[in-house]
């Protein structure tokens, strides 16, 4: 059931048999009714405000309601939340129910605060070339109270 989910057919019923049975299952009998994909029929937002740029990501109405879209609508916010000085972002969508039976897109954005980061006294490097040193678009960069470290540490690697 969980393939068919993930591909869009929330409704699929499975139904596993065991047809010749001695002891041990010599015959399976697996019956699938996939029933009808789902597609976006809303878009449903929650928490924070979302800018233009995060709007334009948003998945259009009528699209197939898969895990594949749920997460790369995510991730391609969450990317531009952290481009945007966001580095804290947290987003979460998911398909929920709609009062007429199809699926709704929610979205949850909590942007965070915003982080500026600015150099100063650097002549050999550009500063996207130092910010590039940390990926701040990954899940795992260290952000809080780290980050300074974690930038000196990266940067200092440059000047070697």
């Amino acid at each position: 059931q969980e393939f068919y989910r993930d591909r869009g057919y929330f409704g699929a019923t499975i139904q596993v048999e065991c047809r010749e049975h001695t002891g041990r299952c010599r015959e399976v009998l697996i019956d699938i009714e996939e029933g009808k994909q789902a597609r976006i029929e809303e878009i449903v937002l929650r928490g924070d405000e979302p800018s233009e740029g995060v709007r334009a990501l948003l998945p259009e109405l009528g699209a197939e309601a898969t895990k594949a879209l749920s997460e790369s609508t995510v991730t391609a916010i969450r990317d531009e939340l952290r481009r945007s000085r966001f580095l804290r972002s947290r987003v979460r969508g998911r398909y929920i129910d709609t009062k007429s039976g199809g699926k709704a897109f929610e979205l949850t954005i909590r942007r965070g605060d915003e982080v500026r980061i600015g150099f100063e006294g650097n002549r050999r490097f550009t500063d996207a070339e130092l910010l590039n040193t940390v990926d701040l678009l990954s899940r795992r960069f260290p952000i809080g109270q780290r980050l300074p470290q974690v930038l000196r540490e990266r940067i200092e690697e440059l000047y070697r």
